[in-house]
């Protein structure tokens, strides 16, 4: 049995594959272990990943790694986490998934940022961040969900929603 820390995992949660590789701690590849991802589209401008499925898909990635690396949960030194660009993914105080995860797609709230882009308050915003705005990102895109639905219908609870306020 190996009882040193030799292993470093990532994990990719992409919008069409999933993947879990191990490497060394020189970087070179030992194995990896990689499944379809796939996302919905609900309705217009609207694209969501079902999160548990997500979650499930990522756990059998690491499962499948875990086969094909000897004693690789006694070697792991350090794990790495990335995923898709902006979007949000809501969750509620139990750690549960809010409705589906709004990926970097979804449109629905672009109306909603290009309006707030011509204010002042967004030259305020870029000051301070250094950073543009897109509708997917989680002020935007929670803000659409908001407009184009109510709070129920988009699987939202109050407490959750976000202001109009991007700064």
């Amino acid at each position: 049995m190996i009882e040193q820390a030799d292993i470093l995992i990532a994990i990719d949660a992409g919008t069409s594959v999933i993947k879990a590789v191990a490497f060394t701690l020189a970087g070179d590849q030992i194995a990896i272990a990689a499944r379809p991802n796939s996302y919905d589209t609900p309705g217009p401008g609207q694209v969501e990943q079902d999160m548990p499925r997500t979650w499930a898909d990522c756990a059998a990635t690491l499962r499948e790694l875990q086969e094909r690396v000897p004693d690789l949960a006694g070697r792991v030194a350090g794990v790495a986490v990335t995923g898709q660009g902006d979007g949000t993914w809501l969750i509620d105080a139990e750690g549960e998934p809010v409705g589906g995860g709004l990926l970097w797609l979804d449109s629905r709230a672009a109306s909603i940022c290009a309006a707030y882009m011509k204010t002042p308050a967004y030259l305020e915003h870029y000051a301070k961040t250094g950073s543009g705005l897109n509708a997917a990102c989680p002020p935007a895109s929670t803000s659409g969900c908001r407009s184009s639905r109510s709070a129920a219908e988009s699987g939202m609870p109050a407490r959750s929603r976000a202001d109009s306020r991007f700064v």
